[in-house]
């Protein structure tokens, strides 16, 4: 135990501290006066010279027009939880060094991890479809501005990022949703919205602001590319799109977002003096540090004291030094955006990596400022500002050449051999690169196709060749963000990818998709059996509980939630306990083995009003052990008499003994009660409630029902589905190693659709059906039913089974 200070330490302690704190407080005011006439002096040399350096010389606000037509535009995106598949679509995925899919002519759809169907996009879409319209209609009747509070600086909040984003990915996606569905106006009308996100948008000068708007150019520049696969667009439509993209320039006003970053730094200076006069020395706070450890207390002393010397006096300092650092760099900018090419800009100071910001003050602004820019510098891909706009530029300008191409086919009725052919009259403008104001590279392929295509940042002519599709693809860990390219690559307007390659891309990918769900079915197999023969161990214990009769006094607003549940329509004669309410009542059926039929002696329409029913299987639901939970698959359905019939498929659970408990849980007392008949499917573990919202009652458990499955195997939960691109795994587990056994597969109208044979010495039957049926035909039905019949050679035991 430490001995306290005697109070003559502590007394001179404070006697130093106060000596020192007075000395500081001169120091605190000490060149005060030189540094406020320096920055005053800075801040009229620069407003003579016609730079900005308030924050109220920023006018973002717009006109009552502006702000309606904003709102439609932002408003999809507030609304929609679902306006487009699960992850975006991959609009110009790669297959081939300089090839591109086109992926409104093929039956899948390319996303960030895995492959899709037009289906699940369409119906995304739907859901959707009015706000998109409305959205659309807001974008085509005027320029596009946001109505923003300049005053908040650094701190302005730009809600309106995120919806363009959305809704861009959404355009394309109905874009090519439908040229897939054979409608071509409507698809002209989205990509030319989406072309307009990008240039009708009166970009506010932030950089986040303009990152997003070269991450739309990059969208629309490949949902264009695919439209452009399209062969028959008139050239009044093609001319219209053409300017579009002519007029737009991407780097107008890009040296204002300086000069906006130089005004909210002066902002962020005014922050750190009133937080100074508003915050005094916590001398109480040091007194009692001081009796603990004088060390500590002297050491935070002098950090205290240094912040106020800084918020008093050095932050003019710094303040000064801001206005001077982004004074350069907008000059920086200025010169930047005058260069002709990526070439000669990205030789100029700060064109590719601009300097921080240093103070000698070392103060927390500095670090606030530079924390920042790191985070835009992740965000921009180790890019500078001026490098993602050189590739916007780049892009408009392949865009526009690769349009006047189309319009040289439609009237010549094929390419040119080489881009000197194409007359003014499609490009007003030679088709030059802007990375290094050379003619953009074109080939002309035998078979018709072009490339077309830029060197890239780097200036290096790498052949046209496209990233890999890990870098294209901005869903993995290594893929682009925001609509960047590689650092390294060119920037490719490919050729249309062959039918040959179309197939090989599409046989690779299936097999890669399904190695992996075979994979992750055999490990959660493996979890899903250990699971189940831990709880099933536990069975007996869970047998030997005894019902809580506590529960048969549970009341719901002053009546016996017993007297809730009773099904007055039934034979029962007397009043039923919550306890028997809850009774398992098995009934015989012709569905057994494979389903097990209990009835639940409850009123099926209060049951649905109130909450839903559960299967406990070999688990305690008060008493839940480290092997977790297995509920059981089963489907509850109305009785002729109004009571509940359970049923209880059985095909996934071991074969032998287990114990079975009904669970009543509650539904959320805001919560529309769901119906509980989920044909084939698994009711979920009853969640908790929400914090602060009661429940009705707690979840209640009935007595334990022992209870046999003689089933010869034991389905994984990955045997009950299958995907329509790589099929249907079929996975059982079995009580001995050796078998012999035939899989019937056939339609839900029995119709045979195809016989599997096999053995197998290691307890499991594990076959992959590849959706061929006996004459070779995809079953695109939907469902179909599975008979498994087995046989143990060593106990000599078969079985005839319905399966999945």
């Amino acid at each position: 135990m430490m001995k306290a200070l005697p109070w003559k330490i502590i007394l001179i302690i404070l006697l130093v501290v106060g000596l020192f704190g007075a000395i500081q407080s001169l120091w605190f005011t000490a060149g005060k006066g030189d540094m406020l006439a320096a920055l005053e002096k800075t801040r009229q040399e620069l407003r003579r010279q016609g730079f900005k350096v308030d924050l109220s010389e920023f006018n973002f606000s717009t006109s009552t027009a502006d702000q309606s037509r904003a709102a439609a535009i932002t408003f999809h995106n507030a609304m929609s939880h679902s306006s487009q598949p699960d992850e975006p679509i991959i609009f110009l995925p790669t297959a081939g060094d300089d090839s591109a899919l086109v992926i409104w002519r093929q039956d899948w759809v390319k996303t960030g991890s895995e492959s899709t169907d037009w289906a699940k996009v369409r119906a995304a879409l739907s859901g959707n479809w009015f706000l998109l319209d409305e959205a659309c209609a807001a974008v085509l009747a005027g320029p596009i501005r946001f109505d923003l509070d300049a005053k908040k600086g650094s701190a302005m909040l730009l809600r309106h990022l995120g919806s363009l984003k959305n809704l861009s990915q959404s355009l394309g996606a109905r874009t090519v949703l439908e040229l897939h569905d054979g409608h071509p106006e409507a698809a002209w009308s989205n990509l030319l919205v989406q072309t307009r996100l990008v240039t009708a948008w009166e970009t506010e000068p932030c950089n986040i602001s303009y990152l997003v708007r070269f991450s739309l150019s990059r969208i629309a520049f490949e949902t264009t590319w695919q439209a452009l696969q399209y062969d028959r667009w008139p050239d009044e439509k093609l001319a219209a799109l053409q300017r579009e993209w002519s007029a737009v320039n991407f780097f107008t006003n890009l040296p204002e977002t300086a000069a906006f970053e130089r005004a909210s730094a002066v902002q962020a200076c005014e922050w750190f003096r009133q937080q100074a006069s508003e915050s005094g020395i916590p001398f109480n706070d040091l007194l009692k540090e001081a009796r603990a450890s004088p060390t500590s207390a002297w050491r935070d002393g002098k950090a205290v004291l240094n912040r106020k010397k800084y918020a008093v006096s050095d932050v003019f300092d710094d303040e000064r030094s801001l206005l001077l650092y982004f004074q350069k760099r907008e000059l920086e900018l200025r010169a930047a955006v005058a260069a002709p090419d990526w070439r000669t800009m990205r030789g100029l100071a700060g064109a590719t990596n601009p300097a921080p910001f240093a103070s000698p003050h070392h103060s927390q602004l500095e670090a606030m400022l530079n924390v920042r820019s790191m985070g835009l510098a992740m965000q921009f891909l180790n890019k500078s500002l001026l490098a993602r706009a050189a590739e916007a530029e780049t892009h408009r300008r392949i865009i526009c050449t690769a349009i006047a191409l189309e319009r040289f086919r439609n009237e010549h009725g094929a390419y040119p051999k080489s881009l000197a052919e194409i007359s003014e009259n499609f490009l007003p403008l030679p088709p030059v690169d802007f990375m290094d104001d050379q003619p953009l590279r074109y080939q002309l392929a035998a078979d018709g196709r072009f490339l077309l295509y830029s060197v890239g940042l780097d200036g290096t002519d790498d052949g046209g060749k496209m990233p890999a599709e890990s870098q294209n693809n901005p869903f993995t860990p290594s893929g682009r963000r925001f609509g960047g390219t590689v650092p390294n690559e060119d920037m490719v307007w490919p050729r249309a990818a062959t039918a040959e390659a179309v197939a090989s891309l599409r046989q690779t990918e299936l097999a890669e998709v399904s190695a992996t769900a075979e994979a992750q079915e055999m490990s959660e197999a493996a979890q899903q059996w250990s699971s189940a023969s831990a709880l099933q161990a536990e069975a007996e214990s869970v047998l030997s509980r005894a019902p809580d009769e506590s529960i048969n006094q549970i009341k719901l607003n002053g009546t016996l939630l017993s007297a809730r549940l009773q099904n007055t329509n039934a034979a029962e004669t007397n009043a039923l306990t919550l306890l028997e309410l809850l009774t398992l009542r098995r009934v015989a059926t012709d569905g057994e083995p494979e389903a097990v039929t209990f009835d639940v002696p409850m009123n099926y329409e209060a049951l649905t009003n109130l909450g839903q029913l559960n299967l406990y299987v070999d688990c305690d639901p008060k008493n839940i052990s480290e092997n977790g939970i297995n509920e059981g698959m089963v489907e509850l359905n109305r009785a002729t008499n109004g009571n509940c019939l359970l049923v209880w498929n059985t095909i996934y659970e071991a074969p032998g003994k287990h114990a079975l408990t009904l669970v009543l849980s509650a539904d959320e007392p805001d919560e529309v009660p769901a119906t509980l008949s989920r044909l084939g499917g698994r009711f979920p573990l009853p969640p908790p409630f929400m914090p602060g919202a009661p429940r009705r009652f707690e979840s209640v458990a009935g007595p334990a029902l022992p209870l046999v499955v003689s089933n010869l195997c034991e389905f994984s939960l990955g045997s009950s589905h299958y995907d329509t691109n790589t099929g249907a795994i079929l996975h059982a587990r079995l009580p001995e190693a050796n078998a012999r056994y035939i899989i019937e597969l056939n339609t839900t109208n029995g119709v045979r659709l195809k016989t599997i044979t096999g053995t197998t010495a290691n307890g499991e039957i594990r076959q992959h059906w590849n959706l061929l049926d006996e004459q070779g035909k995809h079953f695109t039905g939907g469902w179909f039913n599975s008979v498994f019949h087995i046989t143990l050679p060593d106990s000599g035991r078969t079985q005839t089974l319905k399966g999945p």
